[in-house]
This record gives C-alpha cells, sequence and structure tokens, in this order.
C-alpha cells in the first residue's frame, strides 16, 4: 500500500516525537487501522526504548581534563569599530560646524 510506503519512512521521527502535529495525527490515525505498521511502530519503540536505556555512559574523569585542557584558552573578542563610524561622525560634525559658523 502506498500509504503504508509514506507511513514507514515517518515512524522513526513519530517514536522520537520530530514530526508536527499534523503529519503525526496522520500517522497515529494510519497505524491505528494498519496492522502492519502497528507491529513495525511496536518493533521500532522496543529499539529505541532498548538503546535509550545504553546510553548512559560517562566518560572518565581523566578524559573531561584532557579535552578541556586541549582547547585553546578563551580570549575577549577584538572590538573593531566599523569602518564607516569614523567618516559618519566626521561628515556630521563638519556640517554642525559649518552650520554654525
Amino acid at each position: 500500500m502506498a500509504a503504508c510506503v509514506d507511513i514507514k519512512e515517518d515512524l522513526k521521527a513519530y517514536v522520537d516525537g520530530e514530526l508536527g502535529n499534523g503529519r503525526r495525527s496522520a500517522v497515529s490515525a494510519h497505524v491505528d487501522g494498519c496492522p502492519q505498521c502497528a507491529r513495525e511502530l511496536a518493533e521500532i519503540e522496543r529499539y529505541s526504548n532498548t538503546l535509550r536505556a545504553l546510553d548512559n555512559a560517562q566518560p572518565r574523569p581523566e578524559l573531561r581534563r584532557r579535552i578541556l585542557a586541549s582547547l585553546p584558552e578563551e580570549t575577549a573578542p577584538v572590538r573593531r569599530r566599523a569602518p564607516w563610524v569614523f567618516p559618519a561622525w566626521a561628515a556630521t560634525a563638519a556640517a554642525a560646524a559649518r552650520r554654525s559658523a
């Protein structure tokens, strides 16, 4: 079924909560009436839950220290004046001086 092909492309995004409301509603409605897509959705949910449960690795403290030590020192950004600021200011001052003279 053509609709199944379109829906199957969105099942992972559906599980991950990445679909907009309209598309999410369409996928949900299709899955409610399609046993094959419902089975595939259940399988994707099982895999996603298993992978989330495994995603608890913590790096060793020495690795964190090594990574942070390898980063360059943070320096304050150099503030540069836009090249047009001084000429515009100077032109305004010159015009004001001519008016008052």
